[in-house]
């Protein structure tokens, strides 16, 4: 079995070139193989990145996989047109408002403040 804490030395100490400073492929051999033991544990992706001090990206990138949680499946939604329930607002004096009314309500309140 691979050592979280040798592997992470040999991602930190390792002399990286080319494009984005690459981890030499010696190394990120080791990283994918230790992936792969600590996932078949259940080992979360981003406990390993931390463990292995690589990001959780780099880790799903380089073994070939995608972390579950990115994963979403759409769903079927069926979209339904109600009409719209009227609704009235009638404004008295000294700043009274009175909302969700029908027009019969409105008509009745109307008659008996007059």
């Amino acid at each position: 079995m691979i050592k979280a804490k040798e592997l992470k030395h040999a991602v930190q100490t390792a002399e990286r070139s080319g494009v984005g400073r690459a981890l030499p492929e010696a190394v990120r051999e080791r990283v994918v193989a230790y992936t792969a033991e600590r996932r078949r544990d259940g080992t979360s992706w981003r406990a390993i990145a931390a463990e292995v001090g690589v990001s959780e990206v780099t880790l799903t990138r380089w073994s070939g996989a995608r972390p579950s949680r990115a994963v979403v499946p759409f769903r079927a939604v069926h979209v339904a047109s109600t009409p719209p329930v009227p609704c009235l607002v009638v404004h008295g004096p000294g700043g009274v408002r009175v909302e969700g009314l029908t027009l019969a309500d409105a008509a009745e309140l109307l008659r008996r403040l007059a």
